[in-house]
């Protein structure tokens, strides 16, 4: 799914975008698509598996406040529909 939303959606926009991502990115708040396809260490010359194992071999930890966040957002973009 990342490398398709990467390549899919995100790579077809005009280099000149502004991306603000959800995290702060080495004290970065805002970047643009040309300036990720660039210097971006995830995003250069991977195809699929190579993301996948890039990502795999980061070792990241888990988001901090993930068990609270996720269920405070399950709920938002539903819409109640009347039965």
């Amino acid at each position: 799914m990342l490398y398709d939303s990467i390549h899919g959606k995100l790579f077809t926009l005009p280099e000149e975008v502004f991306v603000y991502p959800s995290h702060n990115y080495r004290g970065h708040a805002i970047s643009t698509i040309g300036t990720g396809k660039c210097f971006n260490p995830r995003l250069l010359g991977h195809d699929r598996q190579g993301l996948i194992e890039f990502m795999d071999s980061v070792n990241l930890p888990g988001p901090k406040k993930i068990m609270g966040v996720v269920p405070a957002k399950q709920p938002c973009g539903q819409r109640a529909v009347a039965v």
